[in-house]
Parts: structure tokens; sequence; C-alpha cells
């Protein structure tokens, strides 16, 4: 019996902590800043090519029928606090990804020694109690937090369990895209043709140590699923 990992991913956190979610085009700016900067943004903003960071006059301008709303930090860190509450109760070794709020909440639970079973119930259980609060989540499992997210993005509003040792295999086909690679490294592999995290794992370890150094080998190991 090993670790496993959940990574538990809410889309559109703030949008649902501020009771704005919806199928229309809309955003949350921050409007402290000099020029007003899109934080967040729904689906349907994204979908004409709005995405945080960018201004919120280029956002109207992609999308002309978009409906802005002021971000409201307060209560997004009430909804975080709430959201921490309820993933307590099943450990509490939690680790967020900060970059990517408040756009989207990307959290890793340290389960500990669980049978896979086990942890994929844990993740059924994990998704009905954020659902009570009014947030869907994607909750993907494995032996590894860089497999779990890979697998929570593939759950759609489930849950995706990625068994022991079949780590490799569920990765091979994801696109390469999903290492934390740099523009220029992902610029590299593309013109080598590498496009999915199996091609990027058959790849020598010492062609990839040569070309990329320490951070190489460390995607290698990671889209090798370990």
């Amino acid at each position: 019996m090993s670790t496993s990992i959940a990574c538990v991913v809410i889309e559109d956190f703030a949008a649902a902590a501020q009771g704005i979610a919806g199928a229309l085009p809309s955003v949350l700016v921050d409007y402290r800043q000099r020029r007003a900067k899109v934080v967040a943004a729904s689906a349907a903003a994204r979908a004409a090519g709005v995405a945080p960071g960018m201004s919120l006059t280029r956002a109207r301008a992609l999308c002309p029928k978009l409906t802005p709303h002021p971000l409201k930090l307060d209560r997004v860190e009430q909804m975080r606090e709430r959201t921490l509450n309820a993933l307590w109760t099943f450990t509490n070794r939690i680790e967020q990804a900060e970059d990517r709020m408040p756009q989207t909440a990307v959290l890793w639970l340290d389960l500990g020694p669980t049978q896979d079973d086990d942890a994929a119930r844990i993740g059924v259980q994990i998704g009905t109690v954020l659902g009570r609060m009014g947030l869907t989540a994607s909750v993907g499992l494995a032996r590894g937090k860089f497999t779990a997210l890979a697998a929570a993005g593939q759950a759609g509003c489930g849950v995706q369990m990625i068994a022991r040792g079949s780590e490799g295999g569920f990765l091979a086909p994801l696109p390469v895209g999903l290492l934390p690679l740099e523009r220029e490294d992902a610029r590299k592999l593309d013109l080598l043709g590498v496009r999915t995290l199996g091609q990027f794992a058959a790849l020598p370890r010492s062609a990839v140590s040569a070309q990329f150094g320490r951070r190489g080998r460390l995607w290698h190991l990671l889209a090798s699923g370990r």
C-alpha cells in the first residue's frame, strides 16, 4: 500500500464564491489597479478569448456582450476557508496552488497509505461535500501530484482514479504542455515533434538531460508517471 494523492480542481471558484456563476459571458475585475484587470472569466467569456490578467478594455474588445463584476476578495477568502474546513475532514495535509487563484482552486490532499478502492470512495465523498457548498469539483487520484492533477483534468465534473502501475499509460496520450515548461522549452519540443507526454517519456534520459538540464530530468520522471 502506498500514499494516495487527491487533486481537487474547482473551476470558476471566485465566481461561485460571489454567486455569479452562469452561462452568460462575465468577468470579475480588480479595479484597485490603475488599469482595471480581469482576474477571473466565465466559460463563455473564455470561449471568446478573454483570459485572467488582461485589461478590461481588451476583454470588452474580444467580447462586447461581456458583463463585468467587481472582485470581492472577502467573499473569495471566506469561500476558501470554507473549502479548506470541508477538506480538513479528510486530511490536514493539504497544499494549494496559489498561482491559479481566484479563477480556479487547485488543491492536493495527501490521503496517506490508501488502497485504490478506498481512495476512489474518498474522491466521491469530496465531490459530494463540495457540491453541497455550491462548488463543482473535478477530483483526480494517483500516487503523485502531477498524475493526480492530470487525472483531475480528465475527470470532467467527477472522479478519475489512476491505479498504481498504470500512470505511464494514462499520461502517454496527454499533451506535453501539461509539464511546467517555459515558452522556449515548449518551442524546442514542438520543433522536435514531441507533443505528448508519452513521446517525451520515450526520449533517452541522457538526451533530455543534455538539452534541458536538471529540470528536464524532473519532467522526464513526471511524464513517465514517477
